[in-house]
C-alpha cells in the first residue's frame, strides 16, 4: 500500500511539472533585474514553455492551465487583463494544430516554429494592446 502512495504522488508531480514550470517562467519574467527598460524589451517566457510542451505532451499542459498562467502573467505584469491569457491560448491552439509537422523533427524546426509562433504573439499582443 505504501508504493501505491508514492506511485500517485509521484504520478501527480509529473503531470504538474508543465503546469508548475510555466508558472515559474512567469515569476521569472516579472523578477527584478536592476537592467532599466528591461521589462519593456524581456520576451514572456512562459511562452517558450507552452509550446514545448504544446509540441511534444499537449495532454499534460490543458487549456486550463495555460488560461491560468495568461491571467498570472496579466496581474504580474500589469498588462490590461487577459491580454496574454488570449495570446497564450492563441499560441497553445497554432501550437497544438501543427504539432504534427514540428514534432519528431529536427532541432532547426523545432525553434523555426517556436520563432514563427513568438513573432505572431508579439504582433497579436501589439495589436489587442
Amino acid at each position: 500500500m505504501n508504493t501505491a502512495i508514492w506511485q500517485k504522488i509521484d504520478q501527480s508531480a509529473r503531470n504538474l511539472t508543465p503546469f508548475l514550470l510555466s508558472i515559474a517562467l512567469v515569476l521569472i519574467t516579472v523578477l527584478p533585474s536592476g537592467i532599466p527598460g528591461l521589462a519593456a524589451v524581456a520576451p514572456p517566457l512562459a511562452l517558450m514553455s507552452i509550446y514545448h510542451w504544446t509540441v511534444y505532451r499537449p495532454n499534460q499542459l490543458p487549456v486550463s492551465a495555460v488560461f491560468v498562467v495568461g491571467l498570472l502573467h496579466d496581474l504580474l505584469t500589469g498588462a490590461p487583463l487577459g491580454l496574454f491569457t488570449l495570446v497564450f491560448l492563441t499560441a497553445y491552439g497554432v501550437t497544438l494544430t501543427q504539432r504534427r509537422f514540428v514534432a519528431g523533427k529536427s532541432f532547426l524546426i523545432y525553434w523555426f516554429g517556436f520563432t514563427l509562433i513568438a513573432a505572431g504573439a508579439a504582433f497579436e499582443s501589439w495589436v489587442l494592446a
